[in-house]
Parts: structure tokens; C-alpha cells; sequence
């Protein structure tokens, strides 16, 4: 039987938004964030979003810093609450759909996300997914410091992927995102998948020839 793995993005592709922020938001409307925290969260977001800079890794590491001192039982629970209200409701039911058909043809389904390891990792528990590859923020003394540990994993999906084939020597891969900067790790996979993708994937994808998927 041939060994099938599928790398799925979360934020834009298995979600309409971005979780950090959502979940960030949540947090300041519980009172667990100063306004001013927010504003900068924000303010980095919008930078990215309106394409003023594309440097996701330095704008992780300032939304990393604004948990710091949050202990990991408390954050959970405020993950668990702002999954509840704001985030699942935002989850596409058609890559719901696809994932099922994945794992009914004996696919490994491994979320792949360069948001926060704790948020990805209540969406891969909601949809009963054990694999997730993402940010992860480091703890010391059970409360988080505000600094990421390791590398952020926006940028450097394509080494991830890369690095996941020479270890587990998969026969094929199926990839599912919306950014082109993920561009390169679609470049590797047998089966490259444009999901709502922005402008320039959409057209990297329309000469390629890549599947082009659109979730409503």
C-alpha cells in the first residue's frame, strides 16, 4: 500500500482568517490583554495583510511576546473558550470534506501552520487530526515567555516538507494552502493544491497547472 501524506495549511486554507488573531482578540475581550497589546497585534497583522511587509517571522515573535507570563493550564482554557465562540464556526466545511476523503483513502493528514502550536493544536484536536507541524512558544516554570522556540514555521515550510520525505520517505504528498509564499513547498509535492490563494499563487497555479480550490 503506498504511503500518502497530506500537508494542510490552517490559516485561509482550513479557516477563513488567521487563528492568532482571533484568539488574540478573544483574549483582550476577556480582559486578559491590555488594549495596548492588541493595537501593536494588530498593527503588525494589518502591515503583513496589506502587504507593507512580508516578514512573518519578526510578527510572530511580537504576537509570542504578548503572552508572556500566561500559564499553559490558563492559556488552554482560553484557547478551548475562544475555539468554542470564535474560531470553529469559522472552519470550511468543504476542507472538512476533503480531509475525510484523505483519511478514508488511509492518507496521513498532518496540519502544517506557522500560527501558534497550542491554537493548531485545539483545531487538530476538534477535527481529530494527531499530526500538527507549527510555531511553538516557548515555556519556562509552566508559564510561557514570550519568545518562540525554534524557528518560525512561515518561510520555512518547503525545508519542513523536504526534511519529512527524507525521513519518512513518503510515495506521494498532497499539499492544500493559500499563500504564495508557500509557493516553493507546492513546488515539491506530488499533488499541489491552491486553495482560495491570493493573486500571485493563483496565477503561479494557473501555469503550473495545479488544482485551484475555492471554499465558500
Amino acid at each position: 500500500m503506498k504511503k500518502v501524506v497530506v500537508f494542510f495549511d490552517v490559516d485561509g486554507t482550513l479557516l477563513r482568517g488567521n487563528i492568532n488573531t482571533a484568539i488574540l482578540l478573544y483574549l483582550f475581550r476577556k480582559g486578559e490583554l491590555p488594549i495596548v497589546m492588541i493595537l501593536r497585534s494588530l498593527f503588525w497583522y494589518m502591515s503583513w495583510h496589506l502587504g507593507f511587509t512580508n516578514n512573518v517571522a519578526h510578527i510572530a515573535r511580537k504576537g509570542a511576546q504578548e503572552l508572556a507570563g500566561i500559564s499553559e493550564g490558563h492559556l488552554k482554557d482560553l484557547v478551548d473558550n475562544a475555539f468554542d465562540q470564535e474560531v470553529a464556526k469559522n472552519i470550511y466545511k468543504e476542507a472538512v470534506a476533503i480531509i475525510k476523503d484523505h483519511w478514508d483513502k488511509g492518507h496521513e493528514v498532518i496540519l502544517l501552520s506557522s500560527s501558534f502550536e497550542p491554537f493548531i493544536k485545539k483545531v487538530a484536536m476538534h477535527l481529530n487530526i494527531p499530526e500538527v507541524i507549527a510555531t511553538n512558544l516557548e515555556v519556562t516554570g509552566g508559564k510561557y515567555t514570550g519568545r518562540i522556540r525554534g524557528e518560525v514555521v512561515w518561510g520555512n515550510k518547503h525545508h519542513i516538507v523536504e526534511e519529512f520525505c527524507r525521513a519518512q520517505k513518503p510515495d506521494e504528498i498532497y499539499a492544500y494552502t493559500d499563500q504564495f509564499q508557500d509557493a516553493s513547498m507546492l513546488e515539491l509535492v506530488t499533488y499541489p493544491v491552491a486553495v482560495n490563494p491570493d493573486f500571485r499563487l493563483r496565477r503561479r497555479a494557473r501555469t503550473r497547472g495545479w488544482v485551484i480550490l475555492n471554499f465558500y
